[in-house]
């Protein structure tokens, strides 16, 4: 339970911090832009879609998980309020992981909504491209095997950064 509140204050923390929104933002431009840059790929533009994609989602998200960790562990460690959290019925195990889960929960938030405007991007560059090079549309089935085959990248992406988190998190600590 201890463990829990603290994770809840850190997730809110985090999301509150202006860089989250600014992250956020700036991936949601990104994922707009992407279906509609050239990449003269010889109709391969929806793989360099799905790359770019899974690429800004891995580094906005590592970013802001690192800037949480640092911040987060940091100031609380500056600030005396470890100490304070530390001399209640307060482990330093559950402290450190109490925060661990709290930025993993702000990063899975990013993830989320990255994610839903990602998938939307990749269904809609399907039928973009079909236009583009004057072929047949694709159908919704089609559209959406392409949205399928991004969630286990977008999956082994967030484990990717939770896996770079724990490090961060680790070394914030010292």
């Amino acid at each position: 339970m201890k463990t829990y509140t603290i994770a809840i204050t850190t997730a809110k923390e985090a999301i509150r911090q202006p860089i989250f929104i600014v992250l956020l933002l700036v991936g949601c431009l990104l994922m707009l832009i992407f279906p509609f840059v050239p990449y003269f790929t010889f109709g391969e533009d929806i793989k360099m879609v799905k790359d770019q994609g899974l690429a800004t989602m891995l580094v906005l998200s590592l970013f802001l998980a690192m800037v949480t960790a640092s911040n987060s562990i940091a100031e609380d460690i500056e600030h005396r309020t470890a100490i304070t959290l530390l001399s209640k019925p307060i482990n330093r195990r559950q402290f450190i992981v109490g925060k661990f889960i709290g930025i993993i929960v702000a990063v899975a938030l990013m993830f989320v909504i990255l994610g839903i405007l990602f998938s939307g991007m990749v269904y809609y560059k399907a039928g973009y491209d079909a236009r583009e090079s004057a072929k047949t549309p694709p159908t919704v089935e089609e559209k959406k095997a392409e949205v399928i085959q991004i969630i286990p990248g977008i999956v082994l992406t967030y484990f990717q950064v939770v896996v770079l988190t724990a490090l961060s998190v680790a070394i914030s600590t010292r």
